[in-house]
């Protein structure tokens, strides 16, 4: 086992020390390994061993695959990065730009902002800008990136419209705490209703509208190739400045591909502490295939003070039957 030999290694440290390295080794029997070890345990293990935080996060971050640092598993995929959103605390409200907020959340998302224009093409047309939003499993926190980025938009005097695209699982409409209502699917099936119908003001937000996923239909990619979604995007683009699209995880389903023309600008959402970075192939091979247009990748749940960190917690299930593994040593200290 890795910890007995730190003991060996370590033994002398316990030289002259009141506590023997054989004590120590007695709790480890104690602790009816390989049953579930309570991590304060092995937190007082680590100090009696005189182990350090850094030696403790270098050892974490070692036997974890999932992203840590943007410089090192995101840069290196010589993918187009357009930024990175702190980790927040907020759970209950995923609406955290307003006008006058000033935290380090609110910051990055005027960033985020500021670094889509260059990836605009001044000499297009004057119709709205349609930017998509996805990621490659679900949990990355591609709808609280859509969201906040449409209310800091907003905050500028443009009208911006979101569009829930993810017909198999939304949350949009949760986490704006708005109820239940019609939306895509059934401008899709209803041939008779208006585009204005289904649009909804978002409260608390300026300029900024939302057209709900609507009810979850049975075939949500033969719904998304009709002819009906374009009538939409053409209409949306003659009333708003900005679209922004909450599209279906890419490394889930095939749904975005199916509308991806729709778009100008294509950001990949990647959550730090989260995502596993063997999956980081897929958004990869999808820039290198040229099949997003203006792809660009942006990490979120960083670190507020180095530049990466743990995530949102949201906690919410997304329908899709997928489940991240966690390796051992994840389990062993119940490492995210």
């Amino acid at each position: 086992m890795f910890f007995f030999f730190f003991l060996i290694h370590q033994q002398k440290y316990f030289k002259n020390k009141n506590q023997s390295t054989s004590n120590i080794v007695h709790q480890l029997k104690l602790a009816k390994l390989p049953q579930v070890i309570r991590f304060s345990f092995f937190h007082n293990l680590f100090q009696k061993l005189k182990i350090t935080k850094k030696t403790t996060l270098f050892l974490q971050k070692s036997f974890s695959n999932r992203i840590y640092l943007f410089n090192k598993d995101i840069l290196k995929l010589n993918l187009p990065y357009i930024g990175d959103i702190p980790a927040s605390k907020i759970i209950e409200n995923q609406l955290i730009v307003r006008k006058g907020e000033r935290s380090s959340i609110a910051e990055a998302f005027r960033i985020l902002r500021t670094n889509i224009n260059f990836f605009t093409d001044s000499n297009t047309s004057e119709l709205a800008k349609t930017i998509f939003v996805s990621s490659t499993i679900s949990h990355e926190g591609k709808s609280f990136i859509s969201v906040n980025l449409a209310a800091t938009i907003g905050l500028t005097g443009k009208k911006v419209l979101i569009i829930g695209m993810d017909l198999r699982a939304p949350k949009l409409l949760e986490y704006l705490k708005i109820g239940n209502q019609k939306g895509v699917t059934s401008f899709i099936i209803d041939s008779n209703l208006k585009l204005n119908e289904l649009i909804t003001k978002i409260p608390e937000t300026e300029n900024v509208d939302i057209l709900p996923s609507g009810p979850i239909p049975p075939n949500p990619s033969e719904l998304l190739m009709s002819e009906r979604i374009k009538e939409l995007f053409e209409e949306a683009k003659q009333q708003y400045d900005y679209i922004i699209v909450d599209t279906a995880p890419v490394g889930m389903v095939t749904d975005t591909l199916l509308i991806s023309d729709y778009s100008d600008i294509f950001i990949y959402v990647a959550r730090a502490h989260y995502l596993d970075k063997n999956l980081l192939s897929i958004p990869e091979s999808l820039y290198k295939d040229k099949k997003l247009k203006n792809m660009s990748i942006l990490l979120n749940g960083t670190d507020q003070n180095k530049g990466y960190g743990y995530g949102y917690g949201y906690g919410y299930g997304y329908g899709y039957g997928v489940e991240v593994k966690k390796n051992f040593f994840q389990r062993l200290f119940k490492w995210k």
